[in-house]
């Protein structure tokens, strides 16, 4: 294989990729994300997924919380991303993020929001080498069904 066969490709996926799609994150959330009008951030090594992050505009509910985020036009909400594991480490993930944003900006979005959960170093590590600045905190509790959660904002200085 040449070399440029070895460097993985961004694209935006395409109605094509939906069964590709469906068997990472399954039908239903595919189905489900696809219907809100989201649209996934795909990289590609030859002709195998090995890359997805999902991205949202105008508002994002969050299937495990319950939890709107609404959106303003200059922002978008980063979620459901994924890396194969056997490339992981390698940087596909920041390649992916940072091409997709240099897309978005040309729409414009100057504003990528996101959560990462706080047991996830790896997210966090990957999300800090992009320039991921901290907004605030979540924590959250089920009881019953009915979920509870304080929220802390922090002031984000430049």
């Amino acid at each position: 294989a040449s070399n440029a066969a070895s460097v993985p490709r961004f694209r935006w996926a395409t109605a094509d990729d939906r069964v590709v799609l469906e068997q990472q994150a399954g039908p239903e959330v595919v189905r489900r994300r696809l219907e809100a009008g989201h649209r996934a951030a795909t990289l590609w090594l030859e002709d195998k997924l090995i890359g997805t992050a999902w991205f949202a505009w105008d508002r994002y509910v969050d299937d495990e919380t319950t939890t709107t985020i609404a959106l303003s036009p200059n922002q978008c909400w980063l979620f459901g991303s994924w890396v194969d594991r056997n490339h992981r480490s390698q940087g596909h993930y920041k390649r992916m993020i940072t091409s997709a944003y240099s897309e978005l900006q040309s729409k414009g979005v100057s504003e990528i929001l996101f959560a990462v959960d706080a047991s996830n170093f790896m997210s966090q590590a990957a999300h800090q080498s992009l320039g991921a600045k901290r907004a605030g905190s979540l924590i959250g509790l089920r009881i019953c069904g009915l979920p509870l959660y304080r929220v802390r904002h922090s002031s984000l200085q430049n």
